[in-house]
């Protein structure tokens, strides 16, 4: 299996991470809706995003 990491930018993931924060939708619903293909990629970018705060989804 030869796949590319998705690369995502800081401002997408900002954006994902507070719309599941908010509770406007699940991390599955997110991770559907906007093609994320890892499932545990927005865990992920919530856990960094809590520890070391925004610059952390760079």
């Amino acid at each position: 299996m030869n796949q590319k990491k998705q690369q995502c930018s800081e401002s997408f993931k900002r954006h994902v991470v507070d719309q599941v924060n908010s509770g406007a939708m699940s991390k599955e619903e997110a991770r559907r809706r906007y093609g994320i293909k890892s499932k545990s990629g927005i865990l992920t970018w919530q856990r960094n995003y809590e520890k070391y705060g925004r610059c952390s989804l760079n």
